[in-house]
């Protein structure tokens, strides 16, 4: 199984495109994610984390290259989408 990597920022650019470059040549699958794009998805006690490009499943692992600008709410937001929570 094929691991899976999201990449977090709004604006990939050249970095973004080496970085996943580098990720496959690891042999893991890396997309690029938009943290206000991303959904936390609230039901009874449990909340999960959906992620465009992931399907239903969330990623293996998150890398964050950067996090787009905001009130102090908006950032908070999207932050918690990085730390969802356990059981």
């Amino acid at each position: 199984m094929t691991l899976r990597v999201a990449v977090v920022t709004d604006k990939p650019g050249w970095h973004g495109r080496e970085l996943q470059r580098a990720f496959r040549a690891l042999g893991l699958q890396a997309a690029f994610a938009s943290l206000s794009d991303c959904r936390l998805e609230l039901e009874g006690s449990q909340a999960r984390v959906r992620v465009p490009g992931f399907g239903a499943q969330a990623p293996d692992a998150v890398f964050v290259r950067s996090i787009e600008a905001g009130t102090f709410e908006q950032v908070t937001l999207r932050l918690s989408v990085l730390t969802p929570a356990r059981a």
